[in-house]
């Protein structure tokens, strides 16, 4: 099991949540705007790439995995293309994490995989 997010440190921090579901979006949205994160919402990789070059305070990336146009993988390559987000925090969320994925990604992208249902029980 995953070691839980420290949501105290993030208070007053912007997050960029990356997620064509929109329920997932407002329900990790709600979650994390309690604990007094920003969350600043793209619904997808193009849209998630302008927020990044619009706005220089994102302090984590929250990205879905499997999504339409620019997945997952495809975004965090672009991210770590640019310079200015080299060590931008990444972590990625998926609801469709398999036996492999873990190793599939590694792979295409380094990364720490968590499926999304544990999220509920970090904050």
């Amino acid at each position: 099991m995953p070691s839980a997010l420290d949501t105290d440190a993030l208070q007053g921090k912007s997050i960029l949540l990356v997620d064509d579901d929109v329920r997932n979006v407002f329900s990790l949205s709600h979650i994390l705007g309690e604990k007094g994160i920003d969350v600043i919402q793209a619904l997808g990789g193009e849209d998630a790439l302008r927020i990044l070059n619009e706005k220089a305070t994102i302090h984590l990336v929250l990205t879905d995995l499997m999504m339409p146009g620019m997945d997952g993988y495809e975004l965090i390559q672009q991210i770590r293309k640019d310079t200015r987000f080299q060590n931008l925090p990444i972590i990625v969320l998926t609801a469709k994490a398999m036996k492999d994925d873990r190793e599939k990604s590694s792979k295409r992208v380094p990364m720490h995989t968590s499926p999304n249902p544990w999220i509920r029980n970090a904050f």
